[in-house]
């Protein structure tokens, strides 16, 4: 049944009472959230740390921030109790959710959660609820994926459905990008920040399009904007803060379909306990993660 049960006393959580870096996140007891009419109290069983955790954290992305705050976006977990107005999360009932611990909304690396009934979504059934929650940011589906990457990762990258992998040391990168795709890219994803635009641009089909998904730095080399003229090529940026409900329930469905139809997962770089949130920041900014970090929740 729904309704507004009491909180059920403290829990436990990795919050901030300010913005800085990785050692100002606190583990200890905040009291459990109380959820309005169209609210969902969440159950948190697993939890990713994504990079722009790390962003939000030190102040670098700018946004709302309660204090003290709870830190992360991605959970997955059950339904502890439910306002009359979230129709369809009957207390017990497996959950996700990819957006909180942004404007304002609080995090998910907490024991519970309060999720906007229209951001939280129904678990699918037999997906394990760690790849669930790690495949919530990064998956991606329909297309012939050509990536760049270290040559020791290639198996790795391979084994979640690039059709291609290329050294990004390779001294015609460019070259060989070009004859894996001669008539161009349709969506070029840069994920890192390091590529050089002008040559990205080129490798673009007529009417092509760059994403920008490169955190808070800034690229390298510089761009005529001619070549986009010529193309009918843009360049975006994206962040998934900024999309809005019906967009996320629509990706929700997608990342569904994906865990339960194809033998893709998303690669788990390890596992820490929730207690240990910073460590798990600074191992995401010292560069030494390859995949999702998760916390498991006591």
């Amino acid at each position: 049944m729904t309704g507004t049960a009491p909180a059920p006393g403290p829990m436990r959580a990795a919050y901030i009472d300010a913005v800085g870096p990785a050692d100002v996140i606190r583990y200890g007891e905040l009291p459990v959230p109380s959820h309005g009419p169209t609210d969902v109290l969440v159950r948190v069983h697993a939890v990713a740390v994504n990079p722009v955790d790390t962003f939000v954290r030190s102040g670098a992305y700018a946004t709302p921030l309660p204090f003290p705050f709870v830190l992360g976006r991605d959970l997955a977990g059950e339904v502890a109790a439910a306002g009359p107005g979230a129709v369809g999360f009957a207390p017990g009932r497996p959950v996700w959710c990819n957006s909180l611990g942004h404007a304002g909304r609080q995090g998910a690396a907490a024991q519970y959660a309060v999720v906007a009934a229209d951001r939280l979504y129904p678990a699918p059934p037999g997906v394990d609820e760690e790849h669930l929650v790690a495949a919530a940011h990064p998956a991606a589906a329909g297309a012939r994926v050509v990536c760049t990457a270290r040559a020791e990762d290639a198996p790795a990258v391979r084994a979640l459905g690039a059709a291609e992998v290329l050294d990004y040391r390779e001294p015609d990168l460019t070259g060989r990008l070009r004859r894996t795709a001669p008539d161009g890219f349709d969506v070029h994803l840069d994920t890192s920040g390091h590529g050089v635009l002008a040559d990205a641009v080129e490798l673009l089909a007529h009417g092509g399009r760059m994403v920008a998904m490169v955190g808070l730095g800034g690229g390298p080399g510089e761009l005529s904007p001619g070549r986009l003229y010529t193309k009918d090529a843009s360049i975006v940026g994206f962040a998934i803060s900024n999309a809005g409900v019906s967009d996320l329930a629509r990706a929700a469905r997608a990342v569904g379909r994906l865990l339960r139809e194809s033998p893709w997962r998303p690669r788990i770089a390890g596992r820490l306990p929730l207690s240990r949130t910073a460590e798990a920041h600074r191992r995401l900014e010292a560069g030494e993660v390859r995949g999702r970090l998760v916390l498991t929740v006591p």
